[in-house]
C-alpha cells in the first residue's frame, strides 16, 4: 500500500486523475470476488495486494480530487472534511452490515456483497 501510495502522484501525472480513480475502483470489486469465491488460504495474498492498490491509490486520489474540485473557492477544508466524514460513516456501516451478513450467511456472501457495492461505486463513477 505504501509503495502504491508513493507512486500515485507519478501515475496521476502520467495517466490522469480519472484513469487513476478507475484503476483504484476496479481493484476493489475484483478483491471482493476473489475473497468470496476462493476459500483457499493463499487467496489472502492477491486479495491484500488488490486492497493495497485500492486503498493506497484512494488515500492520495481523494485529497487531490477535492483540491481540484474546490480550487480557488476557499472551501477545501470544509469539502475535504465532508468527504472524509461520509467515508467514515460508510466504513462504519460497512463493518456493521458485513458482520450481520457473516453471522447469518457466512463470509463468502459478505465478500460478494462488498464486491457488489464496490462495483456499483465504479459504475457510478463512470456515469
Amino acid at each position: 500500500m505504501i509503495a502504491v501510495a508513493a507512486s500515485t502522484p507519478w501515475l496521476i501525472r502520467r495517466l490522469g486523475l480519472r484513469l487513476c480513480f478507475l484503476i483504484a475502483l476496479c481493484a476493489l470489486p475484483l478483491r471482493g470476488m476473489l475473497a468470496g469465491s476462493i476459500p483457499d488460504f493463499w487467496v489472502v495474498v492477491p486479495v491484500q495486494m488488490l486492497d493495497g492498490i485500492g486503498a493506497g491509490m484512494l488515500s492520495i486520489l481523494t485529497p487531490v480530487a477535492a483540491e481540484r474540485l474546490l480550487a480557488n473557492t476557499g472551501h477545501f477544508n470544509l469539502g475535504f472534511a465532508a468527504v472524509m466524514t461520509v467515508q467514515g460513516i460508510g466504513a462504519t456501516f460497512s463493518n456493521v452490515i458485513a458482520g450481520w451478513i457473516v453471522s447469518g450467511h457466512g463470509y463468502g456472501l459478505s465478500h460478494f456483497v462488498g464486491a457488489g457495492e464496490a462495483f456499483a461505486a465504479t459504475m457510478l463513477f463512470l456515469i
